[in-house]
């Protein structure tokens, strides 16, 4: 019994030790989700195609590459910010619509570019810094686990189906530190109680 006293007095430390980097390294580097109700539709130029979660890897890379092409086309200047968009799928269809682009307006849209205007609604958010050398879609891919598999599932909200939106992604970098960020932003809705009575 003695013995099992000194070897608990041992590990305990050590793995509380361990989860407090745990925390520092990882969650402390995501925000806590925080919902807000955004004031303003968010207007949007970019590109566009269809794809799916088992081709999102290969479009993405296309469509960066699609949409730098374009703007540097039309010497645009790099943008602060750049906004991925999600659509939901549609009923009856596997593939959804995935958009890339940066705030700007439908008069004198440039060539090659489309015109997105995100709505106002309910979204849940989250912010997640990473330094160079982590990619975007790595960092994307942990937001929105811990927001679909973690948060929603105990939360009083659902996805909400009910606009075409699913959720909105900004990525930026800091011209002074050069750290990178990744926002989240994935529209939800009260789950109806009155279903489940």
């Amino acid at each position: 019994m003695d013995n099992l006293f000194y070897i608990l007095a041992s590990v305990i430390p050590s793995v509380l030790f361990l989860s407090l980097v745990l925390y520092i390294l990882v969650i402390k580097r995501m925000s806590s989700p925080k919902l807000i109700r955004t004031q303003k539709p968010l207007r949007l130029i970019g590109v566009s195609t269809k794809s799916s979660d088992a081709n999102i890897d290969r479009d993405d890379a296309l469509l960066w590459e699609e949409f730098k092409k374009v703007r540097v086309k039309h010497g645009l200047p790099k943008p602060m910010s750049t906004v991925i968009v999600r659509l939901h799928t549609k009923k009856g269809e596997s593939l959804y619509q995935y958009f890339i682009g940066m705030v700007g307006s439908s008069n004198n849209l440039p060539e090659g570019y489309e015109y997105l205007e995100i709505p106002i609604q309910t979204y849940v958010t989250s912010r997640h810094r990473f330094k160079k050398g982590t990619s975007w879609l790595k960092s994307a891919t942990k937001i929105k686990f811990y927001i679909y598999d973690k948060w929603l599932p105990v939360s009083k909200y659902e996805l909400n189906r009910d606009q075409d939106i699913k959720a909105v992604e900004v990525h930026n970098i800091s011209r002074k530190t050069g750290k990178r960020n990744t926002q989240i932003f994935v529209a939800v809705k009260e789950v109806d109680q009155k279903r489940y009575l």
